[in-house]
């Protein structure tokens, strides 16, 4: 089993760009417990969790692009991410991807965020999971992951409204999960 979590992944060996979609069984998911307090409504801001797959992806030199942004990521350009692929609107298809996304503010309402979607599927939104990556970078750092798409509704004007954790609130309890013991040595991938 390999163990990742949303700011864990790694460029590691560089190796060949893999198939666009590369699809991985989840042996494990560990939600954040104050995700379900409200049921049934889930807490957008703890809606994160920490997956171990049955197998490690095959990374590549774009492999950690989504998930660690560097900040100045041109409009439209490609990069490599995890997430998750949808059935209609917002709802998750079960099966975690690693594949070509492509940046692309138009579909983020959020001023101060990238936001990335599939380039596999035609679907004007993000993949369920995709990472927000911000451009305003509060914590002086070149690479900083803002949050990962929660849920979207419309509000009663008709405009579209997405809702995500802030990844850099949750970073300790993320850590807490990775370095839990488990009978398995961690991926190399972390």
């Amino acid at each position: 089993m390999w163990r990742i979590g949303p700011s864990d992944i790694d460029v590691g060996e560089v190796v060949d760009i893999p198939p666009s979609r590369q699809v991985r069984t989840i042996v494990r998911a560990t939600t954040h417990p104050s995700a379900f307090r409200n049921l049934p409504k889930t807490n957008s801001a703890f809606d994160v969790a920490v997956l171990e797959v049955i197998a490690p992806f095959k990374l590549t030199q774009y492999a950690n692009l989504a998930a660690v942004a560097p900040n100045d990521l041109p409009n439209l350009s490609y990069c490599m991410g995890l997430g998750f692929g949808k059935i209609g609107d917002n709802a998750p298809s079960g099966k975690l991807h690693y594949g070509r996304l492509r940046i692309d503010r138009s579909i983020c309402k959020c001023p101060c965020c990238y936001c990335i979607y599939s380039t596999e599927v035609e679907m004007p939104a993000n993949d369920l999971g995709s990472p927000l990556l911000s451009h305003l970078d509060e914590h002086q750092s070149p690479r900083y992951i803002y949050g990962l798409l929660s849920s979207g509704y419309t509000d009663k004007s008709g405009m579209l409204y997405y809702e995500y954790p802030r990844l850099s609130n949750l970073n300790k309890w993320i850590n807490m999960q990775l370095n839990k013991s488990h009978e398995v040595p961690m991926s190399s991938a972390r």
